[in-house]
């Protein structure tokens, strides 16, 4: 289950610098005075539309790289940071849907809350329903 929580903060780091790039591509596009590359049609039509995906990416990519090393560095805040995460990147299609499937896939498994939790097992709450022996 490391591995899985190893890999998700690096998940995290590459996709918390792509969305950065993202973030400073789009801006590079609003303050040039035309489009870069030939971009769609639909970039130049709608005012503000390329300032409004540069501030999206821009506040996605820092929660994401600080999550990305905060589950490198096994923080117990980081875990919940990352959940927080995969929830929101859910909408974020394509390649936020795979990263938020993946973070909830890893992270909400009972044995990714084995290494976080600093309680042994006879300080856990024994389960009660349904009623184990």
């Amino acid at each position: 289950m490391k591995n899985h929580l190893k890999m998700l903060g690096i998940v995290y780091l590459i996709f918390g610098f792509v969305c950065g790039i993202a973030a400073f591509f789009f801006l590079r596009v609003v303050a040039s005075h035309g489009p870069i590359l030939s971009l769609a049609s639909i970039m130049n039509s709608l005012p503000g539309f390329r300032s409004v995906l540069a501030f999206l990416f821009a506040i996605t990519s820092l929660p994401a790289i600080i999550a990305g090393f905060g589950l490198l560095a096994e923080n117990i805040w980081a875990r919940t940071l990352a959940q927080i995460l995969g929830f929101v990147n859910l909408v974020n299609i394509p390649l936020g849907t795979m990263v938020g499937i993946y973070t909830i896939w890893a992270l909400m498994r009972e044995e990714a809350s084995k290494p976080w939790d600093p309680r042994t097992d006879s300080e856990r709450i024994p389960p009660v329903f349904p009623p184990y022996r």
